[in-house]
């Protein structure tokens, strides 16, 4: 009786909607891998994607030389060293940078040649990526037991802290300012993991932490979880999970089983951030507090992997909020009315099953693409360097179905109402439900 409450999404290019063509999965992901492969030097010149030389190599400082850098003030500790903000003492313009330092002898001989293959493949990574939304490598460089890491910008917060601060605040002009930048960001997010991707790196731990913020702008960071896929690799790994992060990791990471795990992991952990900020567009302060308590009440653990029904409950909740805004009853809140697609995306990047997860490739066509102008929101609010100009459309990926107006969906009474809705058993079930009142064609209880 709930199947209408929610999906003003119609998931066009997911490949779970193949059979809607008469066409079997293997047979649409065959003519879609032709497709890429034609359309992976235009694209990547369209959205102002640059492959960076691998100009800036490893310095060696002498013992004997003072350290090329002036540390100016400690910024953070993190797994293997510590982070601070320096300038170069050439630079007569004291240009500042952070800088990540790793010191060998805070660790056991025996793990010392580990840690170094990491940083020097977290260096070389940042080195091969030019990208408006990833942080630059300046230089790297060892001097006495110091392996350091030279990027930039220096950053102002991360994306967590950030969410923080707006769900804490009251409702007023200072948080409407704060929430304005952040319906910017999932543009711009959706166009670095499509950057990483193309480029064939997988980051491996995207989390809110290692989103940082400078001058209202996310770059990522952190790449020492993250893989380059050599050209004759696919892009799945099997094996140890090793370092990630519990509460942003999808299933396949989580299982710890040996599956083979790809770039559809970086989507995953993405689509909870996604889910994050719908929480501070489309929600009441404290409602990304009230989304975390709520995850450990049901299941005792903050992974959004084991909360499957809690994340489809807090979809419907969402939803619900945003059904105030499009009746009427908060016309005035144009972050919450704009940001209503965030949610939809987050349910097709949250899919349990990698398989049918979308794509950080489908994620730009959708909020490209004219016909899904209920997604146009996401790439017009992104940054000008991100923003596709109107009009272009990728003809190479079909779409499947169509949107309904708004008018014509129902949505839970109210929010809190939404919450104590029970969905299907499952996902897969849940998603049948939600989409066969949804789809245009005739027979719906055929479509999947």
């Amino acid at each position: 009786m709930y199947a209408s409450l929610a999906f003003r999404y119609i998931a066009p290019i997911v490949r779970y909607f193949a059979n809607f063509r008469n066409r079997s999965v293997q047979q649409v992901d065959l003519a879609e891998m032709a497709r890429e492969k034609r359309r992976s030097d235009s694209f990547v010149a369209e959205a102002g994607y640059n492959i960076a030389s691998p100009q800036n190599k490893r310095r060696v400082y002498s013992s004997d030389e003072e350290d090329p850098y002036h540390s100016v003030s400690f910024l953070g500790q993190g797994g293997f060293g510590s982070v601070d903000e320096v300038f170069k003492r050439s630079d007569l313009s004291q240009t500042r940078y952070a800088r990540k330092r790793f010191k060998f002898s805070r660790f056991p001989p025996s793990q010392r040649q580990e840690l170094a293959n990491e940083i020097v493949k977290e260096a070389d990574i940042i080195r091969t990526l030019c990208f408006r939304h990833i942080v630059r490598l300046v230089e790297s460089y060892t001097w006495k037991a110091q392996f350091c890491i030279v990027m930039s910008p220096v950053a102002e917060t991360n994306l967590g802290q950030f969410l923080s601060e707006i769900d804490s605040m009251e409702i007023g002009a200072e948080r409407n300012k704060a929430r304005e930048l952040v319906l910017q960001w999932p543009g711009c997010l959706i166009r670095a993991i499509d950057y990483l991707h193309e480029m064939r790196i997988k980051h491996r731990d995207i989390k809110p932490s290692n989103i940082l913020i400078k001058q209202g702008v996310v770059y990522l960071t952190d790449f020492g979880t993250s893989k380059a896929i050599a050209e004759n690799e696919t892009t799945g790994t099997t094996g140890p999970v090793g370092p990630h992060t519990y509460a942003y990791s999808p299933p396949e990471v989580l299982s710890n089983d040996g599956a083979r795990r790809g770039r559809a992991t970086d989507i995953f952990s993405l689509g909870c951030i996604f889910l994050e900020i719908s929480t501070t567009l489309l929600a009441p302060p404290s409602s990304r507090e009230a989304f975390t308590k709520l995850r450990l009440e049901r299941t005792q653990t903050l992974a959004y992997a084991h909360n499957e029904k809690t994340i489809l409950h807090w979809i419907l909740h969402l939803w619900a909020h945003w059904s105030l805004v499009v009746r009427g009853k908060c016309t005035d809140d144009d972050y919450a009315h704009l940001g209503g697609s965030l949610p939809d995306l987050a349910f097709m990047m949250l899919d349990p099953n990698p398989a049918q997860r979308i794509t950080a490739r489908q994620l730009v066509a959708m909020i490209t693409t004219p016909r899904l102008y209920y997604f146009a929101t996401t790439n017009a609010a992104a940054c000008s360097g991100c923003r596709v100009a109107e009009g272009f459309e990728d003809t190479n990926l079909p779409l499947h179905s169509e949107f309904k107006d708004p008018d014509d969906l129902k949505y839970a009474h109210n929010p809190s109402h939404a919450l104590k809705i029970l969905p299907a058993l499952d996902w897969e079930s849940t998603k049948k439900e939600w989409l066969k009142s949804h789809m245009w064609w005739a027979e719906p209880e055929k479509s999947l």
